[in-house]
């Protein structure tokens, strides 16, 4: 998403992830995130609220 950020290319990278039928997140929570890390994760959330699954896995 960082870079994605960088080159111009994030709604394109997150309308990819958001059209997934299930989304896994693995080793979720392990590290503290970043504000820029918890709105990326915030904004997928909302791509894919209603639509999709996602599992969020510690």
């Amino acid at each position: 998403m960082n870079i994605g950020h960088a080159y111009s290319s994030y709604q394109k990278k997150l309308a990819q992830l958001a059209k997934n039928k299930l989304l896994i997140l693995n080793e979720w929570g392990m590290e503290k995130l970043s504000t820029r890390q918890a709105n990326y994760l915030l904004d997928l959330m909302k791509e894919r609220y209603q639509k999709t699954s996602i599992i969020i896995a510690r």
